[in-house]
C-alpha cells in the first residue's frame, strides 16, 4: 500500500474516533431537495399557463385549422435544420437572424404560414392578440416613449 493511501486511511480512522457515536435514539431530519420542490412549482406553473393558453382565442382558432398548425410545424423544422435552436432559451444572434432572413426556404414557409393564419382568421398584427400572447409568455410589454 502506498504512503498517501496509508496516510489517508489513518486520517479517516482518527477522524472517526473523534466523532460522537451515533445513538439509536437520535432521529434524523429529512428534507426535500430544493430542486425537487422547484420542479413541482415549475410544473404547476406550466399547467396554469397551458390552461390559460387553451382558453385563448388564438388557441381555439389554431385548433380549428390543422393546415395552419402544419405550416407552423414546417417553418419550425426548416429553422431547426438551419441551426436555430428552440430548446436552449437563448435569443438568436444578429448573424443568425440575418441568415434566417435571407434564406429562401424560410421566406416561403413564413409566407405559407401567414396565408394559413389569415385563412384561419388569425391576424398576427392585432395588438390584442399580441398582448394576450405576451401575457401568457410573461414577456414584459414594450415601453412607450
Amino acid at each position: 500500500m502506498s504512503l498517501p493511501t496509508r496516510l489517508a486511511l489513518t486520517s479517516l480512522r482518527t477522524a472517526r474516533q473523534c466523532l460522537p457515536k451515533y445513538s439509536s435514539c437520535t432521529r434524523t431530519f429529512i428534507t426535500t431537495h430544493r430542486r425537487q420542490s422547484e420542479g413541482q412549482t415549475d410544473h404547476e406553473e406550466l399547467q396554469r399557463k397551458y390552461a390559460q393558453l387553451q382558453n385563448s382565442e388564438l388557441f381555439k382558432k389554431l385548433q380549428a385549422s390543422p393546415s395552419a398548425l402544419d405550416a407552423a410545424s414546417e417553418l419550425g423544422k426548416i429553422m431547426q435544420k438551419e441551426g436555430f435552436d428552440f430548446t436552449s432559451g437563448k435569443k438568436p444572434s444578429a448573424m443568425q437572424m440575418m441568415k434566417l432572413a435571407f434564406n429562401s426556404e424560410i421566406k416561403e414557409a413564413s409566407l405559407r404560414l401567414k396565408e394559413e393564419l389569415d385563412k384561419a382568421g388569425i391576424d398576427i398584427t392585432d395588438k390584442n392578440l399580441v398582448a394576450e400572447m405576451m401575457n401568457l409568455l410573461n414577456v414584459p410589454s414594450p415601453k412607450k416613449d
